[in-house]
C-alpha cells in the first residue's frame, strides 16, 4: 500500500466523503484501510513549535495580576447595566492599575471585553492578542511581532503607532539620531504618516532641524508642507520666524495706563470676521502665532522691555496666557502671581489652556505652582463645569497633588455644590472630580459622594483595594 503523504490524504478524503465514488485500494478493504490510516496518524510526528510560538507561551507572572479584592472591585465598576468602559473614570482605573504595576486577570477578559477594546493600546500584549481572537475585525497586520522590541533595524517594518512611539522617545534622548531616521522613513510613507513624522520634530526643535524642514517645502502633500512651515516659524532666525514675529506685533495693542505711574498696558487686537463683526481674538486662534517667539524679540519689535511686556500683558485675557506660555517655554523665572487674575472667576478655558499648553513645558516647583494657579478653589467663583474637570484629568492623566486635592474637597465651593446642586449635578460633579482625587483622600471623598454617585464611590473603593504604594 502506498503510504506517501499524498496517498494517505487521498484515502482520508475518500473515507470522509464515502467509498462509493472513491473505493479503498486493493487488496485492503475499507475497515483495514481505515485502521491503517488511524494507526499511521497516531504515531506521526508533529512539527516542533516555532521559536515565535515558544516566545508567546511564556508563563504568566501571577504576582503581576490584580489581587482578588481589586478584581472584584474593578468588575463591579466596569461591567453591568450602568457601567461605562471608556469614560474618564475607566481611564483613571487603568492608570491606577498600571501605576501599581498590575494587569488584568485573564479570567476577567470576557467580562471586560469592551474595556479592553477601548484601551487596547494602553494594555499589554496578552490583552491585545485575546482581543484579536474575539474581535477579528480589530486585528491589525503588523510586519514586526508586537512582542519584539522595535529597533533602528526593524523600524521600517513596524506599524505606524510603533514608529511614532519609538521616534518620539528617541527624539527626547537623541534628537539628531531621531531626525536622521525620520529623513530615511519619509519617502516611503503615506501623506498622513509623513505629516505625523514631521510633527515629531516639534520635540527638542532646534536650528539643526531647519534644513530638513526647508526641504519639505516641495513635498507633494499640502499637510506635510504646512506642518514643516509651522515648525520652521518656531525656529528663531528663519524667514518664517520673522514673518510670524511681524504678525504677532500687528496683533498687539500697546496703550499707557495708570494714574500715578504710567505703564504699558497690552492687549490682543480684535480681528475682522467674514460677517463684518470684530469679535475679540480667541486664545486658540493666536496660539500658533505666538508659539516659539522669544519674548526679547517680541519686546524689541514693540519697542518696550521684556519686563514691561510681561507686566503689561499679565492681566490681559488671551495675550497674558500666550506670554506666560512663552516665558515657561524659555525657562524664564517670573512672578506667577502677576498672572493670577487670568485664572480668577469662572474656571474653564483658562484652566484647560494652562494644563494643555503651559504646564507640560514646566517641571518641578514651577509646574506645581502653575497647577496651583489654575486649579486653586481660592481663585474660582464657582466649581468648574464637569466637562472642564473631565478634560483636566485627560490632560494630567494622574490625580492632583494631595495638597491641591485637599484644598478643593475642603473648600466652600465644593460643599455648596454638593449641598445646593440638583441630584443630576451632584452626580456629575462627583464623577468628574473622582479621578482627580488621590488614593490617600479616598476615605474623605467617599464620605462626600457615597450618596450622590455609585460610580464615583466604586472607583475609589477600587483604589483602596489596590496594594498601598506609599512608602
Amino acid at each position: 500500500m502506498d503510504f506517501s503523504p499524498q496517498a494517505v490524504n487521498r484515502l482520508k478524503q475518500a473515507l470522509m466523503t464515502g467509498l462509493a465514488n472513491n473505493p479503498a485500494p486493493e487488496p485492503y478493504g475499507a475497515l483495514t484501510s481505515l485502521a491503517l490510516v488511524a494507526a499511521r496518524s497516531r504515531y506521526v510526528r508533529s512539527r516542533p513549535p516555532s521559536h515565535r510560538l515558544e516566545k508567546r507561551e511564556k508563563p504568566i507572572d501571577r504576582a503581576s495580576l490584580l489581587p482578588d479584592a481589586a478584581r472584584h472591585a474593578l468588575l463591579r465598576l466596569l461591567s453591568g447595566k450602568d457601567a461605562k468602559s471608556s469614560d474618564t473614570i475607566a481611564a483613571a482605573a487603568l492608570h491606577a492599575m498600571k501605576g501599581a504595576g498590575l494587569r488584568l486577570h485573564p479570567f476577567d477578559y470576557s467580562r471586560l471585553e469592551d474595556f479592553i477594546a477601548d484601551f487596547a493600546d494602553e494594555l499589554g500584549t496578552e490583552e491585545r492578542r485575546w482581543l484579536r481572537g474575539v474581535r477579528p475585525e480589530r486585528a491589525q497586520v503588523e510586519s514586526v511581532d508586537e512582542r519584539d522590541v522595535i529597533t533602528e533595524q526593524t523600524l521600517a517594518q513596524a506599524g505606524r503607532a510603533q514608529k511614532l512611539a519609538f521616534l518620539m522617545d528617541l527624539r527626547r534622548r537623541d534628537p539628531a539620531k531621531a531626525r536622521g531616521l525620520i529623513e530615511k522613513l519619509l519617502p516611503e510613507e503615506p501623506a498622513k504618516t509623513r505629516a505625523e513624522l514631521v510633527g515629531v520634530l516639534a520635540t527638542a526643535l532646534s536650528d539643526a532641524d531647519s534644513a530638513v524642514l526647508e526641504g519639505l517645502g516641495t513635498d507633494r502633500a499640502q499637510s506635510v508642507r504646512d506642518q514643516a512651515q509651522m515648525l520652521l516659524a518656531r525656529i528663531p532666525g528663519t524667514s518664517a520666524y520673522h514673518k510670524k514675529l511681524e504678525l504677532a506685533r500687528d496683533r498687539i495693542v500697546v496703550k499707557k495706563g495708570g494714574l500715578l505711574r504710567r505703564r504699558a498696558v497690552l492687549s490682543l487686537r480684535s480681528m475682522p470676521s467674514h460677517t463684518g463683526a470684530h469679535p475679540p481674538l480667541e486664545t486658540v486662534e493666536s496660539s500658533e502665532v505666538f508659539y516659539g517667539l522669544r519674548l526679547s524679540d517680541l519686546a524689541s519689535t514693540l519697542k518696550i522691555s521684556v519686563e514691561d511686556l510681561i507686566a503689561g500683558s499679565a492681566e490681559s485675557e488671551g495675550l497674558g496666557h500666550l506670554v506666560l506660555r512663552s516665558a515657561v517655554l524659555e525657562g524664564l523665572s517670573i512672578d506667577l502671581e502677576l498672572f493670577g487674575p487670568l485664572f480668577a472667576g469662572d474656571a474653564g478655558h483658562s484652566m484647560v489652556f494652562l494644563l494643555k499648553e503651559i504646564a507640560p513645558h514646566a517641571s518641578g516647583t514651577q509646574r506645581g505652582a502653575l497647577l496651583a494657579l489654575g486649579l486653586s478653589p481660592e481663585n474660582w467663583s464657582a466649581l468648574p463645569a464637569p466637562i472642564y474637570l473631565h478634560e483636566s484629568y485627560g490632560l494630567l492623566r494622574e490625580p492632583l497633588s494631595l495638597q491641591l486635592a485637599k484644598s478643593i474637597i475642603q473648600s466652600k465651593i465644593w460643599r455648596d455644590a454638593l449641598q445646593d446642586g440638583s441630584d443630576q449635578e451632584r452626580m456629575q460633579w462627583a464623577e468628574a472630580m473622582a479621578p482627580l482625587i488621590p488614593r490617600s483622600l479616598s476615605e474623605d471623598f467617599l464620605r462626600d459622594v457615597e450618596t450622590h454617585s455609585r460610580r464615583a464611590a466604586l472607583y475609589h473603593r477600587f483604589l483602596l483595594s489596590l496594594p498601598d504604594q506609599s512608602p
